[in-house]
């Protein structure tokens, strides 16, 4: 059982909904993923059952992302149809991607001794990490013994700094994590349309930012106060 605690009281949060509980119940996985499933086709060629024993919760909240802003998605055992080079260009980035998230922890956070920018951070190394799980395929339970990409292996080790370094310095995880999913999907532009950053004429995977979105660092921020974390 997994407790995803937003906010003060009794209420939990689960993709857009709010379950009211009595203080000490938990919110199941299942709950969640179930809701999941409903609304996205994510894992369509997987039976059901399967689905809800084997993908992480991680996995599940960021696949909303993806398919809300067309990040590549490809589940467990999928076949992979993707040209060669558009392959490995897809490993160059997401490996870039987790490089530059992990990099932006350590200078802006840690370096600074700023921890709302660490839990920042470490929420979005593993926002991250765990979208690399969907666009490559590559989930470390499926298939234990294969021989990884670079970027998975990277991939995996980035995240498990990222969950270390929450143990470590007592933050709440999946309460940081829920607050940058949330800030990433309200990226949606005021027309409803999702837009790229375009980098030297060039069109990138970066979604770009509407204007008047709010970073999720103010709410990190009343979060750990929350928390009584010493800032």
């Amino acid at each position: 059982m997994l407790r995803v605690r937003l906010r003060q009281g009794n209420q939990y949060y689960a993709m857009g909904q709010v379950f009211t509980a009595d203080e000490d119940q938990e919110l199941p996985p299942t709950k969640v993923r179930e809701y999941l499933l409903r609304r996205y086709p994510i894992y369509d060629n997987t039976p059901r059952e399967h689905a809800l024993n084997w993908f992480h919760l991680g996995e599940l909240l960021v696949s909303e992302f993806h398919y809300r802003f067309r990040h590549p998605v490809l589940p467990p055992g999928a076949v992979n149809d993707t040209p060669a080079e558009d392959w490995q260009n897809l490993q160059d980035f997401r490996l870039g991607f987790a490089k530059e998230e992990e990099r932006e922890t350590r200078e802006l956070g840690f370096d600074q001794n700023d921890w709302v920018e660490v839990a920042d951070g470490i929420a979005d190394m593993a926002y991250v990490a765990y979208g690399t799980r969907l666009a490559l395929g590559e989930y470390p339970y499926w298939k234990p013994h294969a021989v990884r990409m670079v970027a998975t292996t990277y991939n995996e080790e980035c995240l498990d700094r990222a969950l270390k370094w929450s143990l470590q310095f007592g933050l709440p995880f999946w309460d940081l994590f829920i607050l940058v999913h949330e800030a990433n999907m309200a990226k949606v532009w005021p027309d409803g349309t999702v837009h790229y950053i375009v980098k030297d004429g060039v069109q990138t995977k970066k979604v770009e930012k509407p204007p008047g979105w709010v970073e999720p660092n103010g709410r990190i921020r009343d979060l750990l106060e929350g928390f009584h974390f010493p800032l």
